[in-house]
């Protein structure tokens, strides 16, 4: 187990990391302790973008439901795309290659 003491105004989902780097499971015989588990369970004060980048470059699967609010902004993304409000074919095909633009510019490591 891990464990931090912090002040009770204290927002937790800040010491995600220094409560993983204390984690020390001994292992059934021979062998050093386990410092780093397979997944982390987590509620929803949590999933903020450090903790998730911070699990996943530690290779831990993360189990943390999202925030309603956060949910809905990745919905919202691809809206305009999935119900079609446009009614101009052009207009719905410019829609398309933004969108494409935008994939494009998040996924590319060399992009400014």
């Amino acid at each position: 187990m891990g464990l931090q003491l912090t002040a009770g105004q204290r927002c937790d989902s800040l010491y995600l990391a220094p409560v993983l780097d204390r984690i020390s499971v001994p292992r059934p015989g021979r062998g050093r302790p386990r410092t780093r588990p397979v997944r982390v369970l987590a509620d929803k004060g949590y999933p903020s973008r450090a903790n998730r980048a911070y699990l996943r470059k530690c290779g831990i699967q993360a189990v943390i439901p999202g925030r309603r609010d956060q949910r809905g902004n990745r919905n919202k993304r691809y809206r305009a795309v999935s119900t079609r409000y446009d009614e101009l074919a052009v207009r719905y095909e410019a829609t398309l290659h933004v969108d494409i633009i935008l994939d494009w510019k998040q996924t590319s490591p060399n992009t400014t």
